[in-house]
Order: C-alpha cells, then sequence, then structure tokens
C-alpha cells in the first residue's frame, strides 16, 4: 500500500460520512467484471491468488481511508491493487477510484 499525505486532518467525522457516500455509490460490481475478464488477481495473506470478491474490495477501500486519516492524522492519498483512495481537500472530499492505467507526462524546461 502506497500512502502519500500533504495537509493536516481535522475533520475525520466528516472525511467518514463521505467516504461512506463514496463507497455506496462506487460500482463495484463493474470492477469485479473487469478483474474478471482481465484476469486481475491478488494474493491472499497464504500467497494463493484469485480475484477479489465485492466484498475485499470494499474492505480493501475501508483499509485505504483508515490507513489516510490514522496514519499519521493527515490527508492525502492511498493506493493499493488497481485502487486508489483519496481525501483531495480541507473539506474531506473523498475520491474512490480504480485505475487500469494512468500516465503522467512533464517536461522541465530550464531558462537559457
Amino acid at each position: 500500500m502506497k500512502v502519500e499525505r500533504n495537509m493536516k486532518m481535522d475533520n475525520k467525522d466528516t472525511v467518514l460520512e463521505n467516504f461512506e457516500e463514496a463507497i455506496d455509490n462506487f460500482n463495484f460490481k463493474r470492477v469485479h467484471k473487469a478483474m474478471k475478464a482481465l484476469n486481475w488477481k491478488w494474493a491472499n495473506n497464504y500467497g494463493q491468488e484469485s480475484v477479489p470478491t465485492i466484498k475485499k474490495m470494499k474492505d480493501t477501500c475501508r483499509d485505504l481511508i483508515n490507513g489516510i486519516i490514522y496514519g499519521d492524522k493527515e490527508i492525502g492519498s492511498c493506493r493499493t491493487g488497481g485502487f486508489y483512495v483519496s481525501v483531495i481537500n480541507i473539506d474531506g472530499l473523498v475520491d474512490i477510484s480504480f485505475i487500469l492505467e494512468k500516465s503522467v507526462g512533464f517536461v522541465y524546461y530550464e531558462e537559457s
């Protein structure tokens, strides 16, 4: 699990409420269907691999949000297994994403 933090968190209750709203509206069935089609598997504690159940996906998202808000009381993002959970502003807005591919480009030019 990768954790990125950048701002102080003083609004855990709001974040948790927003997380519950986000998780209720997230289409886990669609992600599960994609994972099955791609044969995208997660390993369990015993090294066995399988496509995760919807319950496991939701539990993983809960672990991610807890990693953000209880880690060291800062907000930011956490990701694992394709899921990306972030608290993206000081008002506690929560974003849950499942990312199949991502690319970021940045070209830096020094002024001469």
